[in-house]
Order: C-alpha cells, then sequence, then structure tokens
C-alpha cells in the first residue's frame, strides 16, 4: 500500500518521533512509505532506508496543501496519515480535495485550544475516518471538550522500540548503584515541562543528603533559564545538562530513577523509554502517565505539583535497592508487554485494514 506521513517538523519530540518510528513500521510491513514535512531537523537521520522523504520547504499552510495534492496525485496515494494540528490541518484539506482517505493523530490533550482551535478540530474529525489518540485520557478529551463523535476516537499507545542493550550488562548495573545517585530527565526545556520543580527537589534532597545528582537531556528555549537557577541556587555540583542526545538509553540506563514534573502530558514518549530501560519513575498525577506507571508498583504517580512528596519518593528508592530491584523488574516487563513496537505494528496495520473495511461496507 502506498502511504503518506505528514509531520510539521522532524525537530525533537515525542510526537515528531513516533511518527518516524510509525514510518519505519509501516515500511518494515511492506507498505510504500512517503514521509513529508515542513521543517527539517535530527530525526530526519533516524528514518530506515526505504522510506522516501519530501521536504515541503514551507510552513506556508497554502503551499503545503498544494504540494500535498501533488504528491497524492502523481504517487497514487492510498491513504494519509498525519501527526499533530498543523499536519491535521493541511492533510484534512489536501484529502477533501481528492477524495483521499486519511487518519489524523492526536498528541497531547489539547487543552490549549480555544473556541475557534475547537471548531476546526471537529471539521478535521468529521472529514477523518480516524482520529487516534495516545492514551484514553486524551480519548476521554476529545469526546467531552471537543465533541468528536466516540466511535470516531480510537486509542493507540505509543511505542517504543526496546533495545536488546537497554537494561545493559553488568558494568551498567553497577553504575546504577554506584555514587551519586542519579536521577533522570529526558524531554523539551518548555514551560509545560516545569523542570524549575526539579530544582525545589534539588533544595529538599540536599537537606537529607549531598549524594544524588540530576541528569536533564533534551534542549529548548527554558535551558537557560533552568541552568541560571541551578547555579543561583548553589546546586551545580548536583545537575548535568548533556542537551540532545540521539540515543537517550545509553543515559538512561546508567539511571538510577526518571522524573517527569510536567503540568500537562498525553502519552510520555520519555516515560515510556525510562520504563523499557528498567527505570522506576515519579510522575504527577496528569493525562496519561498513569497508563504508563503502575503507582507503587513501577514507579509512583504523584499529586500535581507536590515536590516534597517527590523528593521523599526519590529519597526512598535511594535508600531501598531490594524495593527498586523489584519495581524496575515490574517497569520493563509492563513496557515490553504494552507498549513494544510489535504491539504497536499490529495496532497499526488492524488500524489500516479497518479503515478500508469501514469505506468498503
Amino acid at each position: 500500500m502506498k502511504i503518506l506521513i505528514i509531520i510539521h517538523s522532524l525537530t525533537t519530540g515525542g510526537a515528531e518521533r513516533q511518527a518516524v518510528q510509525d514510518a519505519n513500521l509501516l515500511s518494515a510491513a511492506g507498505n510504500e512509505i512517503i514521509l513529508c514535512f515542513g521543517v527539517d531537523g535530527p530525526l530526519k537521520n533516524q528514518l530506515a532506508p526505504g522510506v522516501h522523504c519530501v521536504d515541503l520547504q514551507t510552513r506556508s499552510q497554502f503551499k503545503a496543501v498544494v504540494a500535498i495534492v501533488r504528491i497524492i496525485r502523481n504517487k497514487s496515494i492510498e491513504l494519509v496519515l498525519s501527526h499533530m494540528f498543523w499536519a491535521n490541518k493541511v492533510a484534512t484539506v489536501a484529502c477533501y480535495l481528492t477524495r483521499e482517505k486519511n487518519i489524523v493523530f492526536e498528541h497531547g490533550l489539547g487543552l490549549w485550544r480555544k473556541w475557534h482551535h475547537l471548531l476546526l478540530v471537529r471539521l478535521i474529525a468529521k472529514q477523518a475516518s480516524r482520529v487516534i489518540t495516545c492514551s484514553e485520557a486524551s480519548r476521554k478529551n476529545r469526546i467531552q471538550r471537543e465533541k468528536i463523535p466516540a466511535k470516531k476516537v480510537v486509542v493507540i499507545p505509543n511505542s517504543y522500540h526496546a533495545l536488546s542493550e537497554a537494561w545493559g550488562n553488568g558494568a551498567d548495573q553497577e553504575n546504577r548503584e554506584a555514587k551519586p545517585f542519579t536521577i533522570g530527565f529526558a524531554g523539551r526545556f518548555n514551560k509545560v515541562k516545569q523542570l524549575h520543580l526539579l530544582v525545589d527537589v534539588a533544595l529538599i534532597l540536599k537537606k537529607s543528603t549531598n549524594d544524588f545528582q540530576f541528569t536533564l537531556l533534551g534542549d529548548g528555549n527554558e535551558k537557560p533559564l533552568i541552568e541560571n537557577m541551578v547555579e543561583r541556587k548553589g546546586l551545580s555540583e548536583h545537575f548535568t545538562f548533556p542537551g540532545y542526545v540521539s540515543n537517550p538509553a545509553s543515559y538512561l540506563k546508567k539511571m538510577n530513577c526518571f522524573v517527569l514534573p510536567s503540568k500537562r502530558e498525553d502519552f510520555s514518549l520519555a516515560l515510556l523509554e525510562a520504563s523499557f530501560c528498567g527505570l522506576p519513575s515519579i510522575a504527577f498525577d496528569v493525562g496519561g502517565n498513569k497508563e504508563i506507571i503502575l503507582n507503587g508498583v513501577s514507579g509512583w504517580i504523584v499529586e500535581p505539583f507536590r515536590v516534597d512528596t517527590m523528593a521523599e519518593k526519590i529519597l526512598w528508592l535511594k535508600n531501598n535497592p531490594e524495593g527498586v530491584a523489584l519495581m524496575k523488574t515490574e517497569a520493563m516487563q509492563r513496557a515490553g508487554r504494552l507498549f513494544s513496537q510489535e504491539q504497536r505494528s499490529m495496532n497499526l496495520a488492524n488500524l489500516i485494514s479497518e479503515t478500508f473495511c469501514r469505506a468498503e461496507a
């Protein structure tokens, strides 16, 4: 089957990474995949050799629609998959003009959307064959807040390719247990992630121990602010900022736990990646976090913005190695059982099959 995948950019981000993974999965399944993007980025290097890339070379929605219509017609595209709001808009118009079937993927809870965005989202959903969300929390929001018919909204969780080396060898295990106790984060440095709260957590930890270090992977507009805050609070020895890394697993497997202080999340790919690498995780009770973390078993779900509770759980992990070992095992097994790429590939295949069966009915 000839499938066109549309994403606004190939810069770093969970939604962008999932779009790239889907392109690779569908290509491996024998489909002919074309991936269109408006903004180039490092994720382009992660595409499989069989995926054909098309740089739209524009951020203009009108020009993007024209280019996509041409691709659909010239390449005899049979199905269009689009990820995120910009791509969903241009894909919807292009598919309406060409009478092509399309499936839209929503990433994020969409709580920022105002009335005119909600109206547009409903029009997009009306045109689409299916609306795919990453979590039950997001599905509920689409139905209740955005008034999308329940029968159109399907949950397909994100996935992560579980590398055989993700857990690591004995030396890696020694690194986990060696000092200092390492607390990790991976993602964009933006206001939604609330990384300033980790500075507050560090100040609480410092009252009990100096044997800890935060390793914050990623980049973004907020990074200089966080680095300055760490320096002002006298915490420089407890924080490292490696920046964006193409293979976070190489860092994650050397950490002791993972934290996610976001005020909003749909279905965090970083949290999922940490689970695959055997990390107990601590995250606020927002969005789909509790669909990844089994509270008290593979990590903890904490009341939003309670930095004291987050610090308390980190100290528990530091002081209870036997309990941590059980959590590590549960995190890995749960991730592999529910969120593997094999499961994602099956879900996508079933989705495509059902889409065409419904169209023929």
